[in-house]
């Protein structure tokens, strides 16, 4: 028989030839990846080897990073890897990591015969109940004492989880679960980033597909048992179907893989092997169970409600009984009266009907029904009377308990009356429920046979047809009748305040009925769909009279108007007027009154406004024809003066000529034929009128002109064409010769820019003069350019190529360098005499430092760049002097500080050795001669401060400032003649601002030459911000005492 070790060499060689096969996951197999991560790793091979390493090494170097997870060797599957070198089947493995004590435990199973199985069996069945003793002992267990909460809660956490069988609070249930966690936390170790890489690495790749159980056939079956069956047949959702199919086959495969994983890294050996000290353990669930001592709790609630629920008492009764016989019918709208009062009726007058039968309700309700309650209350004294206290120290709980329940009693008796109120008045209202919307086009004068209840005028409001009043005031109104209900139930006194002479007059009512409660809200809204029902018939009405709609909105006006400004013959004129004559009769036929269910439409004014409005349409166009006749003469004429004036000016530029010629010919083209037609129109209109109107002499001159105008136009047209056509001839000739001339102009430019090609001297005169040539040449290329454009908007005028001049860009490109090279030159010489030999104390360094800077990047480009020898000379000999110059940039930086103060002075002269103070007149090239270059990091140290402290010290300045002009704004309190202070929040918000700023200044180091008055000044701020604060509590106080 072959031993353990024989057995295991095949098997450990089908695991390096597996290993081999998957050494992909590796990047290079020369190279341990497992080093990085702090796992253990194989050195390198020796550099013969390096080449060909052994599949063997290749193999453990793989695995020195990622150990394998299972046995893929072994023809049971899912085979753990740890059971690799261990002689004995996969399954005497199962549950070695739950008992570690077992795993190498083996057990050798011999065949049972049938009866042996069938004797298991039957001792199976004898075992005794979990629930009795051990050893079948029947006795029960004796009985133990249960200690005391306060016993329990000082118990340690041991003794407390054997108490399982007493109620626990939560809290205590808590504290137990609580603790068993802590214990288990403790067993486990955290669960580190590489921990979690390396779970999650073994999950996706430490099993194979193959190693997973199938998942079960009726699993499929279930889950689209739970779906609709058109969901899962639906071709739009195939793509949808597959995506979650390939999801739910996904979900299986991880859930299996990290069943098995988390099965294998049971055992700690195996943890160690694959390098996850920790694995995620999951989220605790606290689950409680319910207190059950509840026995006391139910006696204390049953004897209360025998002391302290007053519903069956005699007095209840009666007070029912009073209700039920007397005041059930109790209305606060009654619909007999509205009826007997006469439909319709309205609107406002109905409002007023509704207040005065509220007012009648509630007098009823506090006159004759608290006073019937009263007098039944003092005759029934016995039935009630034994709850009141007895003497002043006795509780009046079960007295004001007794009334609370009448006064609910009554509350809802009260509350039945104002539903039922609100309920008659919508029944009375749902009589028209059916609503008055109607098919057909014309009004249906026999469908509403239904009284109405409420009258509706249509007026006219500007250009509208409009109700009167509205609808929607309608429904305001019909609202404002359940809130002067609800009102009026409000103001129910209870009945303690009619027995009781200390309680009247107080503010002790019966609980209100609410508009917003579910049944009132019901009702209203029934109301309101009855009138919603209603609205569409006087809609539709209203509607039916937008064919009039532009005698409302004045386009029947302006249409008359722009009938008398056209030309029309005189049968259309006639047309006009019988038309307008038709209107009005057909509106005078009208019907006064439509009825329509719970509206009854008054129509009279609205009827009258239309005929007055169409009779004043035909005045108008009797009266406005004869002057609108002259009127389009007249205009007429002037078209022809101005015609006439346009043409016969003479063009002083090409632009002018340009469009004088364009304007003749679309006036010879079109604006003469026009012309004539309206000439035309004006002999008909003149034909007609000469039957119906008479002409004053200034009518008949105008109609003269008219007639003459066409012959003399054309004339005129004729001699300013030909004069304009000479004129554009000298104009073309006159353009080319301009045209010429200002390209040599350009070309002479160009000579005198190339000049400064060979300037090469540096003398500030020169290079003023030549600053100033560049400048004149620079003015003359503007007025060049501007020339350009003028010649090329005239050769557009004359629709010729326009001229593209490109000497002036040349120009434009070759002048540039030369400006910025003469200019920034001319700027060093002028200011380093000033910045050297003049007082440097008004001097700005950061300013002198740009200023530098630019001039040197701008020259030194310029040396780069210019081909021709003396420029480049030039841009070279000021480059190098601006580089001599910035060597005393740090001293004038130093020097030039607007901190420094006389302290500062003695500090650096202390440091130099001698006085280095300045006067007024002292200079940057005095200053430097001193030698003070030598000690220039020192002084910098001393400037930089003198900065931070000027700064600290403008900083108080400004804050000084701003304090300045603040006022504090006093306003007077309504009549009460004191002032409050008011509009604070700026104030404040300055004052914490400048709070913060003054403390933080405080602590710099720099603040010590102002350290007492800085301090000053923030205990200044604090005793403001201290006094504003106290102002504006006692403010507050009094603001909320003074209406007392």
């Amino acid at each position: 028989m072959a031993s353990p070790g024989d057995r295991q060499q095949p098997q450990k060689k089908a695991v390096d030839n597996a290993i081999l096969k998957r050494n992909t996951f590796n990047q290079s197999p020369f190279t341990s990846t497992s080093k990085p991560k702090g796992l253990p790793g194989l050195p390198p091979l020796p550099k013969d080897e390096q080449r060909d390493p052994s599949e063997l090494y290749e193999a453990v170097l793989k695995y020195s990073e990622h150990p394998p997870l299972m046995d893929i060797s072994s023809w049971t599957q899912a085979a753990p890897y740890k059971e690799i070198d261990k002689a004995r089947r996969v399954s005497d493995s199962i549950a070695n990591n739950f008992t570690p004590s077992a795993a190498g435990f083996q057990v050798k199973r011999p065949t049972k015969s049938a009866k042996q199985r069938q004797q298991m069996a039957a001792d199976t069945r004898n075992l005794p109940s979990l629930t009795t003793p051990r050893f079948g002992a029947k006795t029960p267990l004796p009985p133990v004492e249960k200690p005391q909460r306060q016993e329990i809660a000082d118990a340690p956490p041991s003794y407390i989880e054997q108490q399982d069988d007493r109620p626990m609070t939560p809290t205590e249930q808590l504290v137990i679960m609580t603790e068993l966690e802590a214990k288990e936390n403790e067993r486990h170790p955290r669960v580190s980033r590489q921990d979690a890489e390396r779970y999650e690495y073994y999950v996706r790749n430490g099993i194979r597909s193959d190693m997973i159980a199938p998942r079960p056939d009726n699993q499929w079956d279930t889950i689209r048992s739970m779906i609709p069956a058109q969901y899962l047949t639906s071709p739009a959702l195939a793509s949808l179907k597959e995506e979650l199919t390939e999801e739910v086959e996904d979900d299986y495969q991880t859930s299996v893989r990290t069943a098995i994983l988390n099965y294998i890294l049971m055992d700690a050996k195996e943890r160690e092997r694959l390098h996850i000290r920790g694995v995620q353990r999951p989220f605790p669930a606290h689950t409680y169970r319910a207190p059950v001592p509840w026995h006391a709790t139910y006696h204390e609630q049953r004897n209360f409600c025998q002391q302290h629920v007053h519903n069956i008492n005699h007095m209840m009764n009666l007070v029912q009984y009073l209700w039920e016989n007397k005041y059930r019918d109790a209305r606060f709208i009654r619909n007999t009266d509205i009826k007997a009062a006469g439909l319709p009726i309205a609107p406002e007058d109905f409002s007023l009907m509704v207040q005065r039968h509220c007012q009648e309700a509630n007098n009823l309700l506090v006159e004759h029904w608290l006073k019937d309650v009263g007098e039944m209350f003092l005759k029934e004294k016995e039935s009630w009377v034994h709850l009141a206290p007895r003497k002043e120290t006795d509780s009046r709980q079960l007295i004001r308990e007794f009334f609370d329940a009448v006064g609910t009693l009554m509350s809802r008796q009260l509350r039945e009356c104002v539903t039922e109120s609100i309920k008659d008045f919508v029944e009375l209202l749902e009589e028209s429920k059916a609503g008055n919307a109607y098919e057909e086009e014309e009004y249906p004068e026999l469908v509403f046979n239904l009284k109405p209840v409420f009258v509706v005028k249509l007026l006219i409001d500007e250009s509208k047809i409009v109700f009167e009043p509205t609808l929607r005031d309608i429904k305001e109104m019909i609202h404002q009748s359940f809130i002067e209900v609800l009102h009026k139930a409000e103001s129910i006194p209870r009945i303690e305040c009619e027995l009781f002479p200390e309680m009247k007059g107080k503010p002790f009512f019966l609980r209100p009925v609410r508009l917003e409660e579910q049944a009132i809200a019901a009702y209203v809204e029934r109301a309101f769909e009855v009138l919603k029902a209603n609205s569409v018939g006087p809609q539709k009405y209203q509607a039916w009279y937008k064919k009039y709609q532009d005698l409302l909105t004045g386009k029947a006006d302006a249409e008359i108007n722009t009938f008398l400004k056209d030309r029309h013959d005189i049968f259309e004129y006639a047309n006009k007027l019988r038309d307008i004559q038709r209107l009005k009769d057909e509106i005078a036929r009208l019907r006064i009154t439509a009825d329509l269910t719970l509206y009854q439409l008054d129509l009279l004014q609205l009827n009258q406004d239309l005929q007055d409005r169409t009779q004043a349409l035909k005045d108008k166009v009797v009266t406005n024809e004869v002057a609108h006749n002259h009127k389009l003469n007249r205009d007429l004429c002037a078209r022809y003066g101005k015609v006439l004036s346009t043409i016969n000016e003479v063009p002083e530029t090409t632009a002018h000529l340009v469009e004088l010629a364009s304007f003749i010919i679309e006036t010879n083209d079109k604006t003469v034929y026009a012309m004539q037609a309206e000439v035309k129109d004006a002999e008909e209109r003149l034909m007609f009128l000469l039957d119906h109107a008479a002409f004053s002499a200034e009518h008949l001159a105008k109609n003269a002109e008219v007639f003459g105008w066409p012959a003399r136009i054309a004339e005129e047209l004729r001699i300013n064409q030909d004069r304009l056509e000479h004129t554009r001839e000298s104009s073309e000739d006159k353009l080319r010769k301009r045209r010429s001339a200002f390209e040599k102009k350009l070309e002479s430019i160009y000579k005198e820019v190339e000049l400064f090609k060979k300037v090469e001297t540096i003398t500030q005169d020169d290079m003023q003069l030549n600053v100033d040539k560049l400048n004149e040449l620079e003015e003359v290329l503007e007025k060049c350019r501007a020339e350009s454009e003028g010649l090329n908007e005239e050769e557009k005028l004359f629709e010729w190529e326009q001229t593209a001049f490109p000497v002036i860009k040349q120009i434009a490109d070759l002048k540039d360098p030369f400006d910025k090279l003469w200019t920034n030159s001319l700027q060093f010489t002028k200011m380093y005499d000033v910045w050297m030999n003049g007082p440097f104390l008004g001097l700005d360094a950061e300013a002198i430092n740009d200023e530098v800077s630019n001039m040197w990047r701008a020259l030194y480009k310029l040396s780069k760049t210019m081909a021709d020898n003396g420029p480049k000379k030039v841009a070279t000999q000021m480059k190098n002097k601006i580089d001599k110059f910035k060597q005393y940039l740090p001293v004038l930086g130093v020097i030039c500080n607007p901190g420094l103060r006389d302290r500062h002075w003695k500090d650096m002269s202390d440091i130099v050795g001698f006085n280095i103070k300045p006067d007024p007149d002292t200079t940057l090239y005095q200053m430097i001669d001193t030698g003070i270059s030598k000690h220039l990091e020192k002084l910098d140290e001393i400037s930089g401060g003198a900065s931070k402290e000027y700064s600290l010290e403008k900083a108080l300045e400004k804050m000084k400032v701003e304090w300045a002009d603040m006022c504090f704004e006093l306003v007077p309190y309504r009549e009460t003649g004191v002032s409050i202070l008011s509009a604070i929040d700026d104030i404040q918000m300055l004052l914490d601002d400048h709070i913060v700023k003054a403390q933080t200044m405080c602590g710099s180091p720099f603040v010590k030459f102002m350290e007492d008055e800085m301090k000053s000044w923030t205990d200044r701020l604090v005793l403001i911000q201290d006094i504003i604060d106290q102002w504006l509590k006692c403010q507050a106080t009094w603001l909320y005492l003074e209406p007392i």
